[in-house]
């Protein structure tokens, strides 16, 4: 069921963003291991991206930098990074988006305190 949510979520995505930029085609960078690639293989499986007038251009990357190289070279249009990414590149005045992806949350480490006796 969760991996359901997700699927739904990004298709839901990537349909509503050609529609916002009104363009046919989207190109998006994908690790070859990442989920957004599985997510990819089920759109293509199911042919949603046909059913809705969305040709998606798969771009594959080999790391998260190279995502967003192209991201920022105007390659493709849509890749999965982090909020914390997101803000420093709206606080050099990128006019970039985040959308939340996932509802997964990250942790903090901290080193075990000693207990004073």
């Amino acid at each position: 069921m969760k991996y359901f949510f997700h699927i739904l979520l990004i298709i839901t995505f990537i349909i509503n963003f050609a529609s916002i930029i009104k363009a046919d085609s989207i190109k998006i960078a994908v690790l070859k291991y990442g989920s957004v690639n599985w997510e990819y293989n089920v759109i293509k499986h199911h042919k949603l991206d046909e059913k809705n007038n969305v040709k998606i251009q798969k771009i594959e990357v080999t790391n998260k930098d190279a995502s967003a190289v192209a991201f920022l070279s105007k390659s493709v249009d849509i890749f999965v990074t982090d909020w914390i990414w997101v803000s420093k590149q709206r606080n050099k005045g990128n006019l970039v988006s985040f959308y939340p992806y996932s509802n997964s949350a990250g942790g903090l480490m901290i080193k075990k305190r000693r207990e004073n006796k």
